[in-house]
C-alpha cells in the first residue's frame, strides 16, 4: 500500500496489480501486451481522481499509428483496474 500522500505512478499500479490480480497483469502490464498494442509502460499516465481513485490511460497503436487510447480506474481500496469507456467519464 503506498504512503497516504503519495501519488501512484504506473510502476507502482504495475506492481500493485501483479501481487494480487494475475490475470489483469497479464493483460495489461505483460510484455506481450505492452507489445501488441504497440506502447512502453512510459506511455501510460496516471491522474489521481480521489484519494482511492487514479485514472490510468495510455494510447492504443497499430503499425505506429495511434488508433485509441486505453482508460481504466485504478482502486487503492480494492486493488483493481476497472476499464471505462468515454460515455461513463
Amino acid at each position: 500500500m503506498p504512503l497516504p500522500n503519495k501519488k501512484l505512478t504506473i510502476y507502482d499500479i504495475k506492481r500493485i496489480i501483479k501481487e494480487n490480480d494475475l490475470n489483469c497483469y497479464e493483460s495489461n502490464f505483460a510484455p506481450m501486451t505492452l507489445d501488441y498494442y504497440g506502447r512502453t509502460l512510459k506511455d501510460f499516465a496516471v491522474i489521481k481522481e480521489s484519494d482511492t481513485t487514479y485514472l490510468v490511460f495510455a494510447p492504443i497503436y497499430n503499425s505506429g499509428q495511434r488508433k485509441g487510447f486505453t482508460q481504466q480506474l485504478f482502486s487503492t481500496e480494492t486493488n483493481t483496474l476497472k476499464t471505462i469507456y468515454f460515455q461513463q467519464i
